[in-house]
C-alpha cells in the first residue's frame, strides 16, 4: 500500500470510528428512531470511498457492503450498520497496523480507549446509582412521634480537700 492510499485509509479510519461510535450509542440507548436512513447512507458512503480506495479487497467490497430493505425499521437498519461498522473498523485497523508508522497511532488509540472506558463507567454508575436511589421509598409518620429522651441527672461535685495544700 502506498503512503498516499495509507493516508487517505487512515482519515476514513477516523471517519468510520466516529460513526461506529456513534451508531453504538445509539443502538446501546435504543434512540435509532428517525436515523436510520442517515445512518445508512453515512455507511454506504464510507464504504464507498474505502471500496474505492482498495478495489481488489474482496472483504471490502462484496463482504461488508450491506443491502437493506428499504422497509426495514430504523432499528434494524442501525443494527446491522453496527455490525458491518464494527467489523469494518476491526479490518481497516488492522490493515493501518501492518505498517510500521501506524506505532504512534496505536499508542494514541490505547490513551483514548481508556478515556472512553473510564467515561463509560462512568455514565454506567451515576445511571445505576439514579435508578436505585428512584425506587428508594421513605415514609415518615409524625403521627407517633416518640417522647423525648430525659436527661441524665448530673453527677455529684467532689468535695474539696479538708486540709490546705502548702
Amino acid at each position: 500500500m502506498d503512503e498516499n492510499t495509507r493516508n487517505q485509509l487512515s482519515q476514513l479510519f477516523l471517519a468510520a470510528k466516529s460513526l461506529g461510535k456513534a451508531v453504538e450509542k445509539s443502538v446501546m440507548t435504543g434512540t435509532q428512531e428517525g436515523i436510520g436512513d442517515m445512518i445508512l447512507k453515512n455507511y454506504h458512503d464510507l464504504h464507498a470511498r474505502i471500496a474505492n480506495l482498495l478495489p481488489d479487497d474482496y472483504y471490502v467490497t462484496e463482504v461488508l457492503r450491506l443491502d437493506i430493505a428499504p422497509d426495514a425499521s430504523d432499528r434494524h437498519k442501525a443494527a446491522q450498520v453496527n455490525l458491518a461498522i464494527g467489523q469494518l473498523i476491526s479490518y481497516l485497523e488492522s490493515l493501518l497496523r501492518a505498517t510500521p508508522a501506524a506505532i504512534a497511532g496505536d499508542i494514541e488509540d490505547i490513551k483514548d480507549m481508556g478515556r472512553e472506558l473510564q467515561q463509560q463507567i462512568l455514565s454506567v454508575t451515576r445511571k445505576a446509582i439514579k435508578r436505585a436511589l428512584s425506587n428508594i421509598d421513605i415514609e415518615v409518620d409524625l403521627k407517633d412521634q416518640p417522647e423525648p429522651p430525659t436527661p441524665p441527672t448530673p453527677p455529684v461535685p467532689p468535695t474539696p480537700p479538708s486540709t490546705p495544700i502548702v
